[in-house]
């Protein structure tokens, strides 16, 4: 499996450039913006410890993580710098997503207990996927009585809580993409990005599915809209 093209570019970037990316500076890069991906240097490194690792920052990235209040918030910066980019035309209808996804979540392997959505057009040999995107007004929140799916303000995602869910489904009826399903108990299942490490884009082997870097697509410092859909399927 190919690494995602957010990967290659940070990979790309601290291997070939010899220098630290702030203007000037002539010293040896010790690694990338975990926001922006600029090569930094020792010196120009702003760091913050996290549970799995040391997350290098720019200064203009730091000051905007600490602006925002994002200093002690790990789940929100994992978040906030990546996207889930979804991409139907190079799925091969394999499903591994789906059992992948069911077994994180449910420890079962399932297709109807997978967040992931697959339709297959056998005439015309394509699948396409659905999968919850996050949506900046989401109708799917808007229609829940109960509070069980709430928008984060901090990540833009969208989150389901069973425990507030009185089983109604008008969210279901409300989410335009068909993204979401519910299973024989009447829980809802959807995408929550796995906490920012989402399981289904390590085994996609076609690419389908990857989480890259917002700065490798164009988008910079958004809160919403962390599944967009590939430019070339936007009718």
């Amino acid at each position: 499996m190919q690494n995602a093209p957010g990967k290659n570019l940070m990979t790309a970037s601290s291997k070939h450039l010899r220098y630290c990316g702030v203007t000037g500076c002539p010293n040896e890069v010790v690694g990338d913006c975990y926001y922006c991906g600029i090569p930094l240097c020792e010196e120009h490194a702003k760091t913050i410890d996290s549970s799995t690792t040391k997350e290098k920052y720019c200064s203009a990235c730091f000051l905007y993580i600490s602006a925002s209040g994002l200093i002690h918030k790990e789940l929100a910066r994992r978040l906030i710098p990546n996207l889930l980019n979804v991409n139907s035309k190079k799925c091969t209808g394999c499903r591994t997503c789906q059992l992948v996804c069911s077994f994180q979540h449910f420890d079962v392997f399932s297709y109807e207990k997978s967040a992931i959505i697959l339709k297959k057009n056998e005439e015309w040999g394509t699948t396409e996927i659905f999968i919850c995107r996050q949506c900046t007004k989401p109708l799917c929140v808007d229609s829940c009585p109960t509070d069980a799916l709430r928008k984060d303000p901090d990540t833009g995602y969208v989150s389901y809580n069973k425990a507030y869910c009185d089983g109604c489904l008008r969210c279901l009826k409300a989410c335009p993409y068909g993204a979401l399903q519910v299973d024989e108990d009447k829980t809802i299942i959807k995408c929550d990005l796995c906490s920012g490490d989402p399981q289904c884009v390590k085994y996609c082997p076609g690419d389908a599915l990857e989480w890259v870097k917002k700065y490798s697509v164009g988008e910079r410092r958004k809160l919403v809209n962390l599944v967009p859909i590939a430019e070339e399927e936007v009718t």
